[in-house]
């Protein structure tokens, strides 16, 4: 069955509405990683950001606010780095604290990507809506 762009174009809406979390940015999928990733929500964000402002701000806040703060080894956290993945539900947090528990710790900082999509997306936005 070939579908029209119309029909295509509704797909991507109800797909992207899926992921959309309640504070607004995307989930990086479902359902194993109905979680924040950083560089995931970001370049979507990015991508997104001619139809949907709202998502872009969205992630920004998001990662923003989980921005790292203190030095931690374990979980590659530092002051100012965006987080690489975030459990946001509380059923997440109980079974992945559990699952890893000698590993890492939550929220995961271990990634070199994140922070630069952040500043990208963050200017984006900024020159996008004018501010």
């Amino acid at each position: 069955m070939t579908l029209t762009r119309s029909q295509l174009a509704d797909l991507a809406r109800r797909d992207l509405a899926a992921l959309e979390s309640p504070e607004g940015w995307l989930m990086a999928g479902l359902p194993r990683f109905a979680r924040l990733f950083g560089r995931d929500a970001c370049i979507a964000a990015l991508q997104l950001l001619p139809e949907r402002t709202d998502v872009a701000l969205a992630t920004i806040g998001a990662l923003g606010s989980r921005q790292g703060r203190v030095d931690d080894r374990r979980r590659e956290e530092e002051p100012g780095k965006i987080a690489h993945e975030v459990p946001t539900r509380p059923a997440d947090w109980v079974r992945m604290q559990f699952r890893k528990q000698f590993r890492w710790g939550f929220p995961y900082y271990g990634s070199v990507d994140a922070t630069p999509w952040w500043i990208r997306l963050v200017d984006a936005t900024r020159l996008h809506v004018g501010a």
